[in-house]
């Protein structure tokens, strides 16, 4: 039997001893640009009414609901008449240093795979997933956009991409899942990892489980850092089976 450093963690909580716990943040953190993380500012959870701050951002408690699955969605649309699970996510990001507040809606897919009992046998999660967000601040007449699309198998580490809406303005989001240790033995991350890159710089990262836990360069733009950090929120909220 396969013991994830999750279970331990749960089990050590179980027993009154948070070392398990420890011990899985810490290899979580191991898998962010170390970089980034030896000389970024960090951001920590703390708890608040209706929802909570990480660093000098305040997050609305997030909405998220299970719907229809859309048939014009990405996976539906595709050629695999397998079921498909939609979840809708709404919440607020309030960023203190410029005084905007986001508005996060994201529609996700996710669809298990053809050869399921395959993937059960290996212990590997090989489900499909599609995300479409959308992030949007201000008012009509000085509107803020931006979209965050992907789509992925969960056997991998996948990528999607932040658009700004009417600009060519672009950054990647990549998610690690998967890591591997000395060359060769691949290990499923106890929580995954979201990094964004801006060009080929990696200026934002979070740890994808609670207490969130993050990560960005001191020069990273207001606007860059707030939707990465939204994106990357989002990433967490959405129930798209990565643990």
């Amino acid at each position: 039997m396969t013991v994830s450093l999750r279970s331990l963690c749960f089990m050590a909580v179980a027993l009154g001893s948070a070392g398990g716990c420890t011990v899985a943040r810490r290899a979580s953190q191991s898998a962010v640009d170390p970089q980034l993380r030896a000389t970024g500012t960090a951001l920590t959870r703390r708890d608040e009414p209706n929802g909570f701050r990480l660093g000098s951002y305040f997050v609305s408690d997030p909405r998220v609901s299970r719907e229809d699955a859309d048939a014009t969605g990405l996976l539906l649309s595709s050629d695999a008449p397998r079921p498909v699970a939609q979840h809708r996510l709404e919440f607020g990001l309030e960023a203190r240093a410029t005084e905007r507040t986001w508005a996060i809606e994201c529609v996700s897919q996710r669809r298990r795979p053809p050869s399921s009992d395959y993937a059960a046998v290996l212990d590997e999660n090989r489900d499909e997933i599609a995300i479409e967000c959308t992030l949007r601040a201000g008012t009509d007449e000085a509107l803020e956009e931006w979209v965050f699309r992907t789509e992925a198998e969960l056997s991998h580490n996948f990528a999607g991409r932040l658009t700004k809406v009417g600009s060519d303005r672009t950054l990647d989001v990549e998610v690690v899942v998967w890591v591997q240790r000395f060359g060769k033995i691949r290990r499923h991350l106890p929580d995954p990892v979201a990094q964004v890159r801006d060009d080929n710089e990696i200026v934002a990262a979070m740890v994808l489980a609670k207490p969130e836990q993050a990560w960005m360069t001191s020069t990273i733009e207001h606007e860059v850092a707030e939707v990465a950090v939204s994106t990357m929120l989002a990433l967490r909220f959405l129930p798209l089976g990565l643990e």
